[in-house]
């Protein structure tokens, strides 16, 4: 299991450091498309470790504390559908589509652009904030001792 975790440490540090090198130089909208698709790959592959570390992880934590396990379930969850929205977002951009919503945002059609960014934004940034914060409070509530799975 540490090994697992290393490993995807490793592999995500690559990841960042590979699209960091990928940026584009010029600041021309079509080598835009290329930064969405990495995007769009880069969110897929992180749905995945996310998929396998639910199998992985939550199971355990399950074990040692079932309340906790299934509010990580629910947040890796929540985490694991953000980042395929994500990238089927990112990967429809991709499409030689970014151009036309950065044109809406500039003339004149700004509630076109934010009827689309807004939910986008909402699942997958705010909800999954949400999601962390409450599981970050119940981690709170059960290492204090308030919360006692006996009385669940």
């Amino acid at each position: 299991m540490k090994v697992f975790v290393v490993a995807i440490v490793i592999f995500v540090i690559i990841m960042y450091l590979v699209y960091m090198l990928s940026l584009p130089v010029n600041d021309a909208i079509e080598s835009l498309d290329g930064v969405f698709f990495y995007l769009a790959i880069f969110q897929w592959l992180c749905a995945a470790i996310i998929s396998i570390s639910i199998f992985l992880y939550v199971k355990r934590i399950a074990m040692s504390n079932r309340t906790y396990g299934k509010t990580v379930f629910m947040e890796a969850i929540v985490f694991a559908f953000a980042n395929l929205v994500g990238g089927f977002f990112n990967y429809y951009l991709s499409k030689d589509l970014i151009g036309d919503l950065l044109h809406d945002r500039d003339f004149d059609h700004m509630a076109i652009y934010s009827s689309i960014m807004i939910p986008y934004f909402i699942i997958t940034e705010f909800i999954p904030a949400a999601a962390f914060g409450y599981t970050m409070s119940i981690l709170g509530k059960i290492l204090s001792g308030e919360l006692n799975e006996d009385v669940q």
